[in-house]
């Protein structure tokens, strides 16, 4: 206790102090603890919806690069050429898909008008795939950083994803899909599958992703075209006629050969 001017004033003793520092102390750790847990739950709550948005993005924005390139264009239908082909890479698949459209300069020679390389390579540090993404030619995706450019700085490869565990490019043919194409013939169709989630290994050492974790979409290639459609004449009599009762009770009569004879019955009685 303090004495002033004949007053008596109570303070706070050490035990006191320590008592409250401790107090204080554990709800400061508590506040912490769950706002460590909520800052987590928030990250993974991110990360799965990253998952889910991911790989749609990367599937748009190839379909993207497919209609830009292959899409109706003044120049013929033969100046485009597309290139796919799937290898296995440390037993990953991976593919890769070239598009390309050329045009005659005042020489009449081919240029290159546009070309985007998508493609995967296994990483060993990431042990897995990484995705990139690769442009060419005379257009600049972006005016403000591609205009300066050297050449050799415009066509090199940007990673745009890695953690890649199935990357898979089919074009369509013969009503079927292929693992090759090449040439200045455009398939009708193309499907490109991928996928984050962690593979198995097969009885081949190679590494596979179940159908149902694949995030697939099959591209339209040059959706200008025109189609011929086929019209089938509706059978008008199968659509209107009166549906069968199923559980209409038949005659028991119409599934027996011949009438039931009654000596027979009475025979059985009496043995």
């Amino acid at each position: 206790m303090i004495k002033l001017a004949g007053k008596i004033e109570k303070a706070f003793s050490l035990t006191e102090l320590l008592a409250a520092m401790l107090i204080s102390t554990l709800v400061l750790t508590a506040a912490l603890g769950l706002y460590g847990r909520i800052r987590k739950s928030a990250d993974n709550l991110h990360q799965r919806i990253d998952r889910i948005q991911l790989p749609r993005e990367i599937l748009q924005r190839i379909a993207e690069d497919i209609d830009n390139i292959t899409g109706p264009v003044s120049s013929p239908q033969n100046d485009i050429a597309l290139s796919i082909n799937n290898k296995l890479d440390n037993f990953y698949q991976t593919s890769q898909l070239v598009i390309e459209r050329q045009y005659y300069n005042p020489k009449n020679q081919k240029q290159t008008f546009d070309k985007i390389i998508w493609q995967t390579n296994y990483n060993y540090d990431a042990n897995g795939l990484v995705l990139y993404r690769s442009h060419q030619g005379l257009t600049v995706e972006d005016k403000l950083f591609d205009e300066n450019k050297d050449d050799w700085q415009k066509e090199l490869f940007i990673p745009v994803t890695d953690g890649l565990t199935y990357f898979k490019i089919e074009a369509f043919k013969d009503k079927d899909f292929v693992d090759k194409w090449s040439g200045s013939a455009m398939p009708k169709a193309i499907r490109v599958s991928l996928s984050f989630t962690p593979p198995y290994q097969d009885i081949d050492g190679k590494y596979e992703v179940d159908d149902l974790d694949k995030e697939v979409r099959t591209i339209a290639v040059n959706r200008a075209r025109n189609i011929s459609f086929k019209f089938v004449a509706p059978d008008y009599d199968e659509l209107f006629a009166e549906p069968e009762e199923p559980n209409e009770v038949s005659d028991f009569n119409e599934f027996t050969e011949s009438e039931p004879d009654i000596n027979d019955f009475l025979d059985f009685l009496e043995n």
